[in-house]
């Protein structure tokens, strides 16, 4: 009961001193508010940077052209493991050169609508998806350098140097976070001894009459809080 009692005491205390420094709680509240709003803010743009950015590289590809002569199963199929085996790559997907032609026909036009059948001048191909887009360049290379592979292509400079800007954007969003952060909790830190600090005459007369720490704290927690 006593424990009840000195705990509604604190409580009381605690309200009717934030009521006396109501200026100094306003700005402190104010102040945290706003840095957390802060990291609320570039946590939100930065997770939806983030998303666009796995979403870009997740779709960047590299596209395998096979020699003319590689027509069997069995020799595409080998192509196809040895391209699995490097390090950076995550999927490989085979596209026929009927299937080439197609996409062409649909970037560059209804006039190569001609070379549909036996007509057909292009090779097999394959569409490398990577773990890393950063390494895009040093894995097309590697893949060039496979027995039957005739090119490679990736969109070039345009594209790794798309990859390093969102990595950059990345970095940079992840800074500001760590550095609200800290900013955050140097204002918190600020506060607290401010407050200390504005009401240390109030503190040395409650050490004086024998007032536990506890019960000196207390108070200041419940204003925190």
């Amino acid at each position: 009961m006593k424990g009840l009692r000195t705990f509604l005491y604190e409580l009381k205390y605690a309200f009717l001193q934030m009521k006396r420094h109501i200026m100094l709680c306003f700005s402190a509240i104010s102040a945290i508010g706003i840095t957390l709003l802060l990291i609320g803010a570039v946590l939100i743009i930065g997770l939806h940077v983030n998303y666009f950015s796995n979403d870009v590289q997740k779709d960047l590809s590299i596209h395998v052209i096979l020699n003319e002569d590689i027509k069997d199963e069995a020799s595409m199929q080998d192509i196809n493991d040895k391209i699995s085996k490097l390090k950076n790559v995550d999927k490989v997907e085979f596209s026929s050169k009927d299937n080439e032609l197609e996409l062409m026909i649909k970037e560059k036009g209804s006039a190569f609508k001609a070379y549909r059948g036996n007509s057909n001048p292009l090779s097999n191909a394959f569409f490398v998806y990577l773990k890393d887009a950063s390494n895009i360049r040093k894995t097309s290379a590697q893949i060039k350098k496979i027995d039957g592979v005739a090119s490679t292509a990736f969109g070039g400079d345009s594209v790794t140097s798309l990859v390093e800007m969102l990595n950059m954007i990345q970095k940079i969003g992840l800074g500001l976070v760590a550095l609200l952060v800290i900013l955050s909790l140097y204002l918190i830190y600020n506060t607290i001894r401010t407050t200390i600090d504005s009401r240390q005459d109030e503190i040395m007369i409650m050490r004086t009459v024998g007032a536990t720490n506890g019960f000196i704290s207390n108070p200041f927690i419940v204003e925190g809080s």
